[in-house]
């Protein structure tokens, strides 16, 4: 912000935002500041709410404490598992409980739950995207930044130069942004690790009994998220 002393936001002039995506992940992305909270750029032709599932904890969820709308449908659309740690030969480690706990520092001035945020990345988008528009912003499709420049601002492919007061280059690695910190490129490589996700309609997870019966519900109606390590 240019304004070095508090002021009241009725007194701020409205605040431009253009937000170049990344194209692999709507969270990903460009942030480019100007005066007048406009419209955001993305980089797909259109919107896709693609994804399975996400976690978002105390300190990320602060945020909607500035939106109010978006905090409630946060809470409506979100649940809270409690976990349990196993090892790959079956054995239990501990839990299930809750992922945080009551002797945790809180602070009373945040007035956040100490809990976890699961979400299902779709839904969880949509939000987001709803609360931009309730604010104003329109959402410009098929736009994407080559490069960043020194001068606040950034350029787009095909022509044409964003400029902005401050420009926050916030993307992930192998991105353009990314140069900016390394001062280089740096590929990604191979870490030797794999993992495989897939989702599935529940109806047809708990048609088998053997599973049904594994994942139910605690007595206090949570569900359990179990995490394995060998």
């Amino acid at each position: 912000m240019t304004s070095a002393r508090p002021v009241e936001i009725s007194q701020l002039a409205p605040l431009r935002v253009k937000n170049p995506s990344d194209e692999t992940d709507l969270g990903n992305n460009k942030s480019i500041i100007r005066h007048i909270l406009q419209y955001q750029i993305e980089n797909n032709r259109f919107g896709r709410l693609l994804g399975d599932f996400l976690t978002i904890g105390p300190s990320a969820i602060k945020v909607f404490r500035n939106w109010p709308r978006a905090a409630k449908e946060n809470e409506e659309i979100s649940y809270d598992p409690w976990v349990s740690y196993h090892k790959h030969t079956r054995e239990r480690i501990l839990g299930p409980k809750p992922i945080f706990t009551d002797d945790l520092e809180l602070d009373e001035r945040a007035n956040i739950p100490q809990r976890i945020y699961r979400h299902h990345r779709p839904e969880f988008h949509q939000l987001l995207l709803a609360q931009a528009r309730k604010v104003g912003i329109e959402v410009e499709y098929g736009q994407r930044v080559i490069e960043y420049l020194e001068d606040a601002a950034a350029r787009k492919a095909g022509g044409g130069k964003l400029e902005a007061d401050l420009v926050v280059a916030a993307d992930g690695a192998g991105t353009k942004s990314y140069i900016l910190t390394m001062g280089e490129q740096v590929d990604a490589k191979g870490s030797g690790y794999a993992i495989y996700r897939t989702a599935y309609p529940i109806e047809l997870a708990l048609a088998d009994p053997q599973v049904a019966e594994h994942f139910k519900l605690l007595e206090n109606g949570r569900s359990v998220f179990e995490l394995w390590m060998g």
